[in-house]
């Protein structure tokens, strides 16, 4: 779950303002800013590309005008060498604000359907970059001393304030926008329909593991032996992308030899999931665009992240429940053979809790799911391989949908706990696929499998 404030936390279960953040990147810069009017975004924890998106904006009319400040940072650079300068042209920020704060006419940049290959909105490298959030109340209002400490150069500030206008409003609002990121996508593909009120532009996206995954072995990669997990990885994935960013936590892991690429249909980004989840962890890019490698969580012991009751701050619109034995597995054996040696190695990892509906002694019966790897170089691998494998196929036997208030700052492998008398829930699930709509007054969908029931477990939660 992405942290955030107390008064998000509040505002987010009543009536707020949505806020929905879209920006085109070229590499390091920011080539254009997108004002949604549809899209979604995708996160679903089953799938080697974890984050997708659809966007869809509308292309303004190129001989519109609009009146803006017409000063910016760069401009009082040129204009003011020092701030002696500045003062003497402009002693207080009134004056200043009443300076610079003259308005003059552009014509709107129509750059956002895409001319050539190398447009903003063209899918041949650039990035679309999502956030949404909620406009949230101040406790203080910020001032000038607030600002020291949070911008340390005029270039920090300018990249949030383009003009003095904006600034001033920025300092005096009692209110701010709180942003979750959704993600960092790669442009893969952009539709333009042409009508009566314009061109519309659909751009779909996904996350930067598409960028390890098409970057192909061309060449026989080797891992030696010995090499630690996360170093593995991450010499992996800089050989396919020089710019990839990860932020991975310490398995206490070597891995075996393995070479990958000898195969013409192959897959770099699959490769490096076969690694971590060799070491009982999972590999994936986060909302900031950062490759995370975190070990699988246990779920046995875990409590909710978000608790959503039946009460007066309801945040379930709808829901469906759905139970079935369908690809329900209650035991997961991992093996692995040693490619510089003939041993085998085993772990069997299965549900043992007598409460469970797959308990391996009850009456659903053994039910075991097989995983070999070449990667699983000791019994203790293929254990914790086992382990994590069957942490993620728990609670298949039952699964939930629902529509809610949109929340993003819910993740997948967060803990929800739903309680709902009709459909007779009271569970605490763990998420494995949302739906975030990009429209302020969309709804989100999730998709959720049961870790236990609660009714009578004596687990209590306080009406929030």
């Amino acid at each position: 779950m992405y942290p955030t404030s107390a008064a998000f936390k509040e505002a987010v279960r009543t009536s707020h303002v949505a806020v929905i953040k879209a920006e085109v990147w070229d590499g390091t810069t920011k080539v254009l800013t997108l004002e949604p009017i549809d899209g979604q975004v995708e996160i679903d924890a089953r799938r080697n590309v974890r984050r997708t998106c659809s966007v869809t904006v509308i292309a303004p009319d190129p001989t519109q005008e609009l009146d803006r400040p017409g000063s910016t940072y760069g401009a009082l650079a040129v204009e003011y060498a020092t701030y002696a300068d500045l003062a003497a042209a402009a002693p207080t920020y009134g004056a200043l604000y009443g300076t610079v704060d003259d308005a003059v006419t552009v014509e709107v940049d129509a750059g956002i359907v895409p001319e050539n290959a190398f447009s903003a909105l063209a899918p041949y490298g650039n990035e679309l970059r999502l956030w949404r959030g909620i406009r949230v109340e101040r406790e203080t209002a910020p001032n000038y001393a607030d600002l020291a400490a949070d911008y340390a150069t005029y270039a920090d500030l300018a990249a949030a304030y383009n003009t003095y206008g904006e600034l001033q409003q920025g300092i005096t609002e009692a209110t701010v926008d709180e942003l979750v990121p959704l993600g960092v996508f790669l442009i893969t593909d952009v539709d333009v329909t042409a009508g009566p009120q314009g061109a519309q532009v659909t751009v779909v996206g996904s996350d930067r593991s598409l960028r390890i995954s098409r970057a192909r072995w061309y060449e026989p990669y080797t891992v030696t032996t010995g090499t630690v997990t996360e170093t593995a990885i991450q010499t992996l994935l800089e050989d396919r992308w020089d710019d990839v960013e990860v932020d991975f936590t310490t398995t206490g892991d070597t891995v075996n030899r393995a070479v990958f690429g000898l195969e013409t249909d192959n897959d770099p980004w699959k490769d490096a999931q076969k690694l971590a989840q060799a070491s009982g962890a999972e590999l994936y890019f986060d909302g900031d665009g950062i490759a995370r490698l975190i070990p699988v969580r246990d779920y046995d012991e875990a409590t909710p992240d978000a608790v959503y009751l039946e009460n007066d701050e309801a945040m379930v619109l709808s829901l469906t429940r759905r139970l079935t034995s369908e690809r329900t597995y209650n035991g997961v054996i991992a093996q692995g053979e040693g490619s510089e040696s003939s041993a085998t190695f085993r772990g069997a990892a299965w549900d043992e809790d007598p409460d469970s509906p797959t308990y391996r002694y009850g009456k659903f019966g053994e039910v075991p799911m097989f995983y070999s790897s070449p990667l699983l170089r000791s019994d203790d691998m293929a254990l914790k391989a086992a382990e994590s494998i069957l942490e993620k196929k728990k609670g298949v036997v039952e699964t939930v949908d629902w529509t809610q208030i949109v929340d993003p700052s819910l993740d997948v492998g967060d803990v929800v706990q739903v309680v709902n008398a009709d459909a007779k829930v009271d569970r605490l699930m763990v998420l494995d696929r949302l739906t975030i709509p990009l429209a302020a007054a969309g709804t989100m969908q999730a998709v959720a499998r049961t870790i236990r029931s609660l009714a009578g477990s004596g687990f209590e939660v306080e009406d929030e």
